[in-house]
């Protein structure tokens, strides 16, 4: 398909924006069938409640939700935000007359350039200027109110009768460069509607239900139970565990066959620790009493019970879920590792991302140190943070206690080391 780089603008009015206290953002916009934007206003600035501030915010295509790194596909634009004021003064039932556009900013040009837009991320899905307008420009007729010490001769005096009705509008938009007009239509449907919360909650009713399940999981806070129907359908892994020649033992339980039970139990060795729980593991001594419709029970010891949940919920309604608050980056890591195990290549694309956005200062040496070393390509995504981050990091508690417990961070040396290496390299030293 034929296509010529132009560029292109999108703008959106704002009435009355003197009115607004809270964010306001425009309808989604694309530059290509997979890149949509969108513009977020703030009436008060949140670093200076005298200004007004303005960002372009990228909204993550399915592709981008689940890396961690740099959008690139974005990258190859560039753009500019711009924003003007406006007023139209009524002089009688049919006359309308525009007045003079009001500069907006302190350099005069109501622009600000973003550049090419190659930082987008999930860590920085939104860009802009925090101080483009001040907020004082919204009510032009009354310019002798400005603040002392802000220049006046930034304003424009607009001079009206008595009572007559004025108009104000922002009109705010971004200006792209090197966008792409193609020479035919496209044919792929644009993003419909999300599925139906209705039918994802009647798939997620029957998880964990003994009585309609046939696969019980013997974790260390507990059972859990499942449809092995389910599990073979959406995963390979339980699909060779369930109906293929599985190569771990499969033995009958003493106990099952007393109970002339038809269940198999297979013991689920798992080849990453993801906790330490205090409590021991399930043997044949602690056997729960199993339902006549439970065909296949399978011991996981090292699997948090919440993590294992997430997992089957994925199955069950392909949704993810970590919980919000200060401890949601540890649900995040033990739903990767799970996931990890069982061979979830999209779930645990899903749970990096997570782990990703959740990244902090204070929280990534922990997650680095203590657990995440273990997988190269998360190891790598959590150094790569601390590169960019390196003088943050260093003030953090957790960096500093580093020393203090070579038991929770076995690989502290290994991993400096690695560390040092990529800021030497980062920084071309």
């Amino acid at each position: 398909m034929d296509t010529s780089p132009v560029s292109g603008s999108f703008l959106f009015t704002i009435s009355d924006p003197a009115r607004l206290s809270m964010p306001v953002y425009s309808p989604p916009f694309a530059t290509s069938y997979n890149t949509f934007w969108q513009l977020e206003f703030h009436p008060i600035s949140v670093d200076n409640p005298e200004y007004c501030a303005l960002y372009l915010n990228a909204v993550a295509n399915p592709q981008e939700l689940v890396t961690t790194k740099k959008w690139e596909g974005r990258s190859e634009l560039s753009a500019e935000l711009f924003a003007r004021l406006t007023t139209e003064q009524s002089s009688g039932p049919d006359t309308i007359m525009q007045l003079p556009m009001t500069q907006l900013n302190p350099n005069g040009n109501g622009r600000i350039e973003l550049g090419y837009l190659s930082n987008y991320s999930l860590k920085n899905p939104s860009w802009g200027k925090r101080t483009l307008i001040e907020r004082t420009h919204f009510n032009v007729n009354n310019v002798n109110n400005v603040s002392p010490g802000v220049n006046r001769s930034r304003y424009t005096r607009i001079t009206l009768p008595n009572n007559t009705p004025t108009k104000v509008e922002l009109t705010i938009g971004v200006k792209f460069q090197s966008t792409v007009l193609a020479q035919s239509s496209f044919q792929a449907p644009l993003p419909g509607k999300p599925f139906p919360k209705e039918i994802l909650q009647v798939l997620e009713a029957d998880l964990n239900k003994s009585d309609r399940a046939d696969v019980q999981f013997n974790l260390q806070e507990g059972a859990v139970f499942a449809n092995s129907s389910v599990l073979c359908k959406r995963s390979e892994y339980f699909s060779h565990m369930l109906q293929g020649n599985w190569s771990e033992s499969i033995i009958r339980s003493q106990k099952q066959r007393k109970r002339h039970c038809p269940s198999i139990s297979v013991d689920d060795e798992i080849p990453h620790s993801i906790s330490s729980p205090s409590s021991k593991s399930s043997s044949d001594d602690d056997v729960i009493e199993i339902n006549s419709n439970i065909k296949y029970i399978i011991n996981v010891p090292d699997i948090p019970k919440e993590a294992f949940l997430d997992m089957l919920r994925y199955l069950y309604t392909d949704q993810v879920s970590i919980p919000v608050g200060d401890e949601a980056y540890k649900a995040a890591l033990d739903l990767f590792a799970t996931a990890d195990k069982y061979l979830l290549n999209d779930l645990r694309q899903r749970a990096k991302a997570e782990i990703y956005q959740l990244l902090s200062p204070d929280n990534v040496v922990d997650i680095l140190f203590g657990t995440a070393w273990k997988w190269p390509d998360l190891k790598e995504d959590l150094m790569a943070y601390i590169a960019d981050n390196v003088r943050a990091v260093k003030e953090s508690d957790s960096f500093k206690n580093l020393g203090d417990d070579s038991l929770a961070y076995p690989k502290s040396v290994e991993l400096l080391k690695d560390l040092m290496v990529m800021l030497y390299e980062k920084n071309g030293e």
